[in-house]
């Protein structure tokens, strides 16, 4: 797929495909968006809150959770609120959620049978990967969590504006997840 994908970028290219999306990179709104990776969301996400190119930030991983005060999400959102001048965080979680069902210990051993249990020994001197694999189960609770890592955050200042959502992967319809 992607010798496809290196095909379609010489068309684009080619066709100046990319004259509509050219921006300076720093968004005009003042909003970062933090939420799942899950392809149903790439394209209907912006759709359903009428985001267009340029518009926000928006940072895409596993569940759209963040695992640690100072994981790569947690590194986006300083530079956002210091570099880009973002003063609203949306954290967007979703319905039917696959970082929602998954375990630590179903991953490993899918890791084990790729990679081999030595490997899985040698990373795990280092962390607990049943622990940092596994899911949230529930989804209300998860976007909580997160909305309280943020706002607790000892970088992130108080005026910063921290609120949690779940977006129906169905029907994009938003619900908002109070404290």
């Amino acid at each position: 797929m992607i010798d496809e994908i290196l095909e379609n970028n010489r068309r684009f290219v080619a066709g100046k495909g990319y004259e509509k999306h050219i921006t300076d990179g720093k968004p005009s709104g003042k909003t970062l968006i933090v939420t799942c990776m899950d392809t149903r969301l790439s394209v209907m996400l912006p759709e359903a809150l009428g985001i267009k190119n340029g518009e926000v930030k928006i940072v895409k991983v596993a569940g759209g959770v963040i695992l640690d005060d100072y994981d790569a999400v947690m590194r986006s959102i300083i530079v956002g609120i210091y570099e880009l001048g973002i003063e609203e965080i949306m954290l967007i979680h979703h319905t039917d959620c696959g970082a929602g069902k998954m375990t630590g210990e179903h991953m490993k051993q899918l890791i084990c049978e790729r990679v081999g249990a030595d490997k899985v020994a040698e990373v795990e001197r280092h962390i607990d990967l049943s622990q940092w694999l596994d899911g949230f189960g529930d989804t209300e609770k998860s976007v909580r969590a997160t909305m309280r890592r943020v706002k607790n955050h000892a970088l992130v200042p108080d005026n910063i504006i921290v609120r949690g959502f779940i977006i129906d992967s169905t029907t994009g319809a938003l619900t908002e997840i109070g404290e």
